[in-house]
């Protein structure tokens, strides 16, 4: 059974739209809402569903989104960024032998490529040419989807033979999925030149020299290929260990990962620490005074 709606009265209007005119039923009724076509005005009107349904920006919208590119140009320039607040660092045992490793002879239809990125990445402080060094890998080009050449040092027959690293569990991707269980709007962030915007230790640089037909270059940043832990911080797990634990089962909450919701508002909280959470976007939930 549908429900009543009260009607209060009737009027004949003149309706255009585009190159269609006609006179049409209105009817008013007692109660709040959108309004509603009929079948009557569909017939004669003729709407164009494909124009109704794209989406055209405005030029207001256009003009709020310059605004906020400007304030952030920082954020958003075509640059490598820099990680704060750490430096990567690349832990060798004391007794190690230096591996020097010749340059490979590259194919020569990558040859030019490689010399472009080698200049790219000089130009941009991520290396810097040495004449000599006591370690030396060899270079492998990684020729990449849009046909632009990655430089990787072959470091697993030098440095990553002798370093020492920090274990880390990584979650399985079944794992990984469960989590994601109940969302509807997902993001996908490019972490472009991610490993590039970590700077490293001065003592470490040396390891990750690689040897090329154009000479030696040391890496400045963290390259591709390379295994190397975050700089150690002096802490006792005694005092620290259940804050730690404390933390990652808050982080792990339903809480703290409820899944993005348009329909409700936004809340962007930032602090000014160096590193770690440096930012945190919640919910503000309807039926609590706390943000998710």
């Amino acid at each position: 059974m549908g429900e009543q709606i009260p009607v209060i009265g009737l009027a004949i209007v003149n309706v255009n739209y585009k190159k269609e005119s006609a006179k049409l039923p209105l009817l008013i009724v007692k109660r709040k809402g959108p309004n509603l076509l009929g079948r009557d005005w569909l017939n004669k009107l003729q709407l164009d569903w494909k124009d109704i349904f794209s989406v055209v920006g405005s030029d207001n919208q256009s003009s709020d989104l310059n605004v906020i590119l400007e304030a952030n140009k920082e954020v958003f320039k075509d640059e490598l960024g820099t990680v704060k607040g750490m430096k990567a660092k690349i832990y060798v045992d004391e007794s190690a032998v230096p591996k020097y490793f010749k340059a490979r002879p590259l194919p020569y239809a990558l040859k030019d490529k490689v010399e472009m990125e080698l200049e790219r990445l000089e130009k941009e402080g991520q290396i810097q040419q040495v004449e000599f060094s006591d370690w030396a890998a060899p270079i492998v080009p990684v020729v990449k989807e849009n046909g632009s050449i990655r430089i990787c040092g072959d470091y697993k027959v030098t440095v990553n033979a002798v370093s020492k690293l920090d274990n880390y569990p990584i979650p399985k991707t079944e794992d990984l999925y469960a989590t994601l269980g109940g969302g509807q709007e997902y993001t996908k962030l490019d972490l472009n030149q991610a490993y590039q915007q970590i700077e490293l230790d001065e003592d470490s640089k040396r390891y990750v020299t690689i040897n090329t037909h154009k000479g030696l270059f040391r890496y400045n940043r963290l390259p591709y290929g390379v295994a190397s832990s975050p700089e150690r911080h002096k802490w006792s797990w005694e005092r620290t260990g259940k804050s730690v634990h404390k933390s990652k089962q808050l982080l792990k909450s339903a809480s703290v990962l409820v899944h993005f919701d348009p329909k409700k508002k936004l809340i962007l909280a930032c602090d000014a620490s160096p590193y770690g959470v440096g930012a945190v976007l919640s919910h503000k939930m309807d039926d609590s005074a706390t943000n998710q």
